[in-house]
């Protein structure tokens, strides 16, 4: 573990956290409800590239989770679904190392999971429309922002090499 500890990876936790706020702030209107598309989710494909930052894409979320969320139900629910959604990301790139499919685990742990954080919350829709509406909402933001944001980040060759070596030590 100690590698994985560098000033490096710190940052770039610290980065990706400080984004995700950062999104989450900026687009809140719709990162939160019923009907929801949170633009910071683009950020959940980033584990693929870069295991780490699943560190920072659920310190990220707590954050954002605690400011404009609904309250300590969607702090554990959603930020767990958020870390669970990376981690998976991370382990299937080294299972599947095929970038389409890094949006698969966020879309789906977040169709499964959200959905409860609602009804907690009162909405008096049914928990699969529910699970419907935020799985078309996360397939915009993982699939339709994050792959694209993926791509150009592995186009970069300094990224690329300092990915595969991230992915090789994980």
């Amino acid at each position: 573990m100690k590698k994985h500890l560098t000033t490096r990876n710190i940052v770039l936790c610290g980065i990706v956290a400080a984004l995700y706020i950062t999104l989450v702030g900026i687009f809140h209107f719709i990162s939160f409800g019923e009907f929801q598309i949170r633009v910071a989710e683009a950020l959940t494909v980033l584990p693929f590239m870069f295991p780490i930052t699943a560190i920072g894409v659920f310190i990220g979320a707590l954050l954002g989770n605690m400011i404009w969320g609904f309250g300590v139900f969607d702090w554990v629910i959603g930020s767990s679904a958020t870390l669970i959604a990376a981690m998976m990301t991370a382990w299937m790139a080294r299972k599947v190392p095929i970038k389409y499919f890094a949006p698969i685990p966020p879309i789906v742990i977040n169709a499964l999971l959200v959905p409860l954080i609602l009804l907690i919350y009162g909405s008096s829709q049914g928990y699969w429309f529910l699970a419907a509406s935020v799985m078309v909402g996360q397939m915009f933001a993982a699939a339709g922002l994050g792959l694209p944001l993926l791509t150009v980040l592995q186009k970069i060759p300094a990224l690329k090499e300092w990915s595969d070596e991230d992915r090789a030590d994980a």
